[in-house]
């Protein structure tokens, strides 16, 4: 009791040294407090937005050959085809989900507006592979649109809203160059800061038959 009562009679006796050396203390603990809570958010949302790339995946390009092998001299280019895709999936037991990829940017239209956009197509597996989620007015590509390389598309938000406005897509028509796509959906809006070619956003997906014609990658999960 005497030690309380003489801590309390020091703190009263100099009430302004007091109140610094108390207010430095929980200044101190609350920027130590602001600091991890900062760095942890960072790093959760840093975690997310590169999950919104997807998770497990293995990107195959074409490329240059670096040295000679048989007949392929060095510095031959070397691009992918559809075969190289179904060798690697049956080859590669062990992978969940496969999907090739073609892109290239093309002239699109709709009923509001037109421009020219990147047009990826794909198989029903890199839309679960890459996290890609539409709106509930809309449905992803399925199997039956690719294997019957149905002119259907998916567009990106940031796409529907240059091609429409605040018009309604999903069910509507659009032309790809010079071709007529059904809009079966659009993307949900999703934090995304990394992709190789650009945001999904921004882009248009079609089945990957519809747009055989078009550069070819390959995708993998496992």
């Amino acid at each position: 009791m005497d030690l309380l009562r003489q801590t309390w009679v020091n703190l009263t006796a100099n009430k302004l040294r007091s109140f610094l050396t108390m207010f430095g203390i929980a200044w101190g603990l609350i920027c130590l407090i602001l600091m991890t809570a900062m760095g942890e958010g960072l790093w959760v949302a840093q975690k997310q937005e590169a999950q919104s790339l997807g998770k497990n995946i293995l990107l195959v390009w074409g490329g240059t050959t670096s040295k000679r092998s048989g007949a392929i001299s060095a510095g031959r280019y070397m691009p992918l085809t559809l075969d190289d895709f179904y060798t690697i999936r049956n080859k590669a037991s062990m992978l969940e989900r496969s999907s090739p990829e073609v892109q290239r940017s093309m002239r699109v239209r709709s009923r509001v507006n037109d421009g020219v956009y990147s047009v990826t197509g794909v198989y029903p597996d890199y839309m679960a592979m890459r996290a890609i989620e539409v709106e509930s007015s809309g449905r992803l590509i399925n199997d039956g649109d690719n294997l019957e390389a149905r002119r259907v598309c998916v567009l990106g938000y940031v796409t529907k809203d240059r091609l429409f406005g605040a018009k309604q897509a999903v069910g509507y028509t659009i032309s790809i160059g010079n071709l007529p796509y059904l809009v079966i959906a659009v993307l949900i809006e999703k934090e995304q800061d990394s992709g190789y070619n650009g945001r999904d956003s921004t882009k248009i997906f079609i089945p990957y038959h519809a747009g055989r014609s078009l550069p070819t990658r390959v995708w993998v999960t496992s």
